[in-house]
């Protein structure tokens, strides 16, 4: 199976009311495997347990008045309330993704933000989509 991604330029995702301008992205997902010896003295894979998927999200805050101790416990509340939500990069959809971890640091023209997701369910490709 192949999927490609659109190449992230600047591209603006709204989270709550915190407006974030993506620059970067990575997508990490990996599985449980259960290996068991044979007779002939070799591994076999015995089992496979998908544990999910990671979405990391980089980007800048938009707006030079944005208030980054407000913005800092927007994503702390985020955080605990724990509701799930849906992104869209380009072609490639995830949903039910849980924030599990923000970082929040100055950058010289704009503070700089890290968004991390997690869910634990399959990622799609939308057929159509602008």
């Amino acid at each position: 199976m192949s999927l490609q991604l659109r190449q992230m330029q600047d591209i603006p995702l709204l989270v709550n009311d915190i407006l974030l301008r993506l620059t970067d992205y990575s997508i990490t997902g990996g599985c449980l495997v259960r290996e068991q010896g044979t007779a002939e003295g070799t591994a076999a894979v015995t089992a496979c347990y998908p544990k999910g998927t990671r979405l990391t999200l980089k980007g800048r805050l938009t707006d030079m008045n944005t208030d980054t101790a407000k913005t800092a416990a927007a994503l702390d509340d985020i955080l605990h309330c724990g509701s799930a939500c849906k992104v869209s990069i380009g072609a490639l959809s995830c949903s039910e993704l849980r924030l599990v971890g923000y970082a929040l640091s100055g950058g010289e023209d704009f503070p700089v933000l890290k968004l991390v997701f997690y869910t634990q369910a399959a990622l799609t490709e939308m057929t159509e989509w602008n």
